[in-house]
């Protein structure tokens, strides 16, 4: 019976992990579909509610946990690097080349944060910042907005909430001793 017990205990603690990796199994399938197409935003939608929910169910079912966050964390980036890499095309000759320079330093910025945690904490890192969200919940939105507004207004909207994130994240790595890891925000003091 205790067994049983201790299973039944396995499997729900599974489900947060399990719900993160129907975004790394869907999220390649992004590529055999036209972009902005119905098929499209069904499994686009599909991905975004797993990321919605893992993190939800994780604090829920009280199982959240530093491999679950790691985990949330690589399948986001292979999510949005399909996704970026779907966009691209699609935007390149729809968008000024200011939005690709910016692109650029974002994603350099992002990249010095990733590079600063993994030598100061022997770690990758990737932080549930607010910021992070935000930026997550508007880069998860651009395929929609596109269906309503400019590319341009779009696409410099996501980079400056990307670029403030970015930055956020990269000084936080500088500026801590140890992994913040339950760090949130250098804009809402919380202690």
């Amino acid at each position: 019976m205790a067994e049983k017990n201790e299973t039944k205990v396995g499997i729900v603690k599974c489900i947060p992990n399990m719900i993160t990796m129907v975004r790394v199994f869907l999220a390649p399938f992004i590529f055999l579909v036209p972009v902005l197409s119905i098929p499209f935003f069904v499994i686009y939608s599909i991905c975004g509610v797993s990321d919605a929910l893992d993190g939800f169910t994780a604090r829920a079912l009280h199982c959240a946990s530093e491999k679950g966050s790691l985990l949330d964390s690589i399948a986001d980036i292979i999510f949005y690097f399909i996704l970026t890499i779907r966009l691209i095309p699609y935007l390149y000759a729809r968008v000024a080349s200011f939005i690709w320079y910016m692109l650029a330093v974002v994603i350099l910025i992002r990249l010095c944060a990733y590079f600063t945690a993994f030598i100061k904490y022997k770690r990758f890192a990737s932080l549930h910042t607010y910021g992070n969200k935000l930026t997550g919940a508007a880069v998860f939105s651009m395929p929609f907005a596109l269906l309503v507004f400019d590319e341009f207004t779009v696409c410099f909207a996501v980079l400056t909430v990307a670029s403030i994130s970015s930055v956020e994240e990269l000084v936080v790595y500088i500026k801590s001793k140890t992994y913040p890891q339950s760090f949130k925000s250098v804009f809402f003091n919380e202690k």
